[in-house]
């Protein structure tokens, strides 16, 4: 396996795999649903909406979540 290829899998396997499992499972989870709620209003016209701006909230809760884990995962040389 050549340095190029080695280096790609490092960095896609560092996106996902350097964060704890409970983490991927409220990404999964809550994440992502809250995501569609959010994507649904859009698509709705509900921008502004009580409930798009809650589920933005949850999503953004969650993205900070990751990153930082991500960060930390750098910070430890993990990545």
């Amino acid at each position: 396996m050549s340095d190029e290829d080695e280096d790609f899998r490092t960095r896609r396997i560092g996106q996902w795999e350097m964060l704890p499992r409970w983490v991927k499972w409220i990404t999964t989870l809550i994440g992502l649903p809250a995501w569609l709620v959010f994507m649904a209003g859009i698509f709705r016209g509900d921008i502004g909406s009580s409930y798009q701006m809650f589920a933005l909230a949850i999503f953004a809760g969650v993205a900070a979540l990751q990153a930082f884990f991500t960060v930390r995962a750098l910070v430890r040389m993990d990545i």
